[in-house]
């Protein structure tokens, strides 16, 4: 309690901070990102481990989320996805406390796919894990997990967790290149429950992951990796930019070019500043988005999240990803305005749902859900990156920003900087190197035809669980390390940024400063 007089002075700052940001966009959007802020921090339990001894462990920290609103399951990847922005402007390190209970799990031996599971159970607040997901998600949630991941470390700085896990990363990324996301089959399902063949949002989900694994691997200095997977995502990219572009806005799917919806997942495109995405592409939308919004007389509470769903749905969490894709600020308004008019619908007393009718407002899923997060991707486009994104003339032209706030002060002192060096060789030193695989560049990919449902003839069979390529035995978690020069930077940018935060004296104190 001796601190409670500051501690609301720090929120009282915080509160004042979020609300003049975002009321540069709009009044309704303020309301939008007040209510969201509440359904993250009540979504999450925070744990603290203990050592052999029983004392408490300070650095073993982990968060759990709920899918409040759904179901009782535990880290839900889809609802981290949908409220990633909201831990960006925050604090982006929580998503590192948030992605390590999953990665430590489907990094052990009890979890054997080589794609990423969509939860850690069913029945939250246990985390008992799910060994034996539907492989028909594969694509869904292995996209969400490559996203949070190098959210975490391009807003941070902070290279460790992709470091540690690099090589599941990347099995999970070869087994979605194997999988060809441009044209998923009829069988691999979104986290909408959608399951159509050739689905524009899921190929675009799965092109921009392996650039974002491209991404991770150009930060660590792999740049065999990085090749294969840009030049695959590249390929992958133009040709669909033709597939579902060819009726002059995105259709839902690439075969029915009067099918249309929400085309959400080209968000982290614009938040981590990829540009895979011609502009002309965004551009269409935006109008096609604004013509569609003027027509829907009947629809005020937001426009249907996917033409191919009958029942109407419009969806708060992809609305505002929407939005944050949109070139126009008119656009942009329109589509927030329409979750606000559900946000304070006098008739519908539920908290701030995710799913409701897009006619009537009334509720249908999510309420309180955590992933209303997604309220703040507007104002996460605005947090500067912590990495030097690929392309740059050199990888240390800057240095980054330590996770836990903004560090002002000079550089760290020649002693400092010796024990910088020392414990840099140490770590190297323990590490081994290990054998890069390269993949092939897609040259041309064709997508699959309409699936055959169970009763036609020559129904198109599914695709198999793949097993893991690798062994998860503590004898390989030296195979993670990355090649030598890329290792020995990782090592150094990070113990530099933990010096410099005990020399400034900072720690890890609420709320970190970001430049807005």
């Amino acid at each position: 309690m001796s601190d409670a007089s500051d501690a609301l002075q720090r929120a009282i700052t915080l509160d004042n901070k979020i609300q003049s940001a975002a009321n540069t966009i709009s009044s309704n959007y303020t309301d939008l990102v007040s209510l969201a802020s509440r359904q993250v921090m009540a979504g999450m339990e925070i744990t603290v481990g203990t050592d052999s001894s029983g004392q408490i462990n300070a650095s073993d920290i982990m968060f759990f989320m709920k899918d409040i609103g759904n179901s009782q399951r535990t880290n839900p990847v889809e609802v981290l996805y949908a409220s990633m922005p909201a831990f960006i402007y925050f604090n982006v390190s929580w998503l590192g406390y948030l992605l390590e209970p999953l990665m430590q799990f489907e990094d052990s031996g009890l979890y054997t796919q080589s794609f990423a599971s969509q939860d850690l159970g069913a029945t939250f607040p246990v985390a008992a894990g799910d060994i034996n997901p539907s492989v028909f998600t594969a694509i869904e949630s292995t996209s969400d997990m490559l996203s949070v991941a190098w959210a975490h470390a391009t807003f941070t700085g902070d290279s460790s967790l992709i470091s540690q896990y690099y090589t599941t990363f990347k099995n999970w990324t070869d087994t979605l290149v194997s999988e060809n996301p441009l044209a998923p089959n009829g069988l691999y399902t979104t986290a909408d429950g959608l399951s159509n063949p050739n689905m524009t949002n899921l190929a675009i989900k799965g092109i921009l992951a392996i650039r974002t694994m491209a991404e991770i691997s150009h930060t660590l200095g792999m740049s065999d990796d990085y090749d294969s997977y840009s030049g695959t995502a590249s390929s992958m990219v133009s040709q669909w930019q033709s597939l579902a572009g060819a009726s002059g806005h995105l259709s839902s799917t690439y075969s029915a070019p009067d099918s249309w919806g929400l085309i959400y997942n080209l968000y982290p495109d614009k938040l981590f500043g990829f540009n895979l995405v011609e502009e002309s592409i965004y551009m269409e939308q935006t109008q096609w988005y604004t013509n569609a919004a003027s027509t829907s007389t009947g629809q005020p509470f937001g426009l249907p999240f996917d033409s191919n769903n009958d029942a109407a749905i419009a969806k708060s969490q992809w609305t505002l990803f929407t939005a944050g894709t949109v070139t126009d600020p008119n656009a942009r308004d329109i589509l927030v305005s329409m979750v606000h008019a559900c946000a304070t619908n006098m008739n519908n007393f539920t908290v701030f749902p995710t799913a409701y009718s897009s006619s009537n407002g009334n509720y249908i899923g999510g309420a309180a859900s955590p992933a209303q997060g997604a309220m703040f991707a507007l104002l996460a486009l605005n947090i500067t990156k912590q990495l030097t994104p690929a392309g740059s003339s050199s990888t240390s032209s800057s240095s980054p920003k330590s996770h836990v706030g903004k560090f002002t002060g000079g550089a760290v002192s020649a002693t400092a900087f010796a024990i910088l060096v020392a414990l840099a060789v140490f770590f190297y030193r323990r590490r081994r190197s290990r054998t890069l695989s390269h993949d092939e560049k897609i040259v041309s990919i064709t997508p699959y035809a309409q699936v055959l449902h169970p009763g036609q003839d020559n129904a198109t069979s599914g695709p198999t669980p793949g097993s893991s390529d690798y062994n998860l035995g503590s004898s390989n978690a030296d195979s993670r390390s990355p090649n030598t020069a890329a290792e020995l930077r990782g090592e150094m940018q990070n113990l530099r940024r933990e010096m410099e935060a005990i020399r400034l004296g900072t720690g890890y104190e609420p709320p970190p400063e970001y430049e807005i």
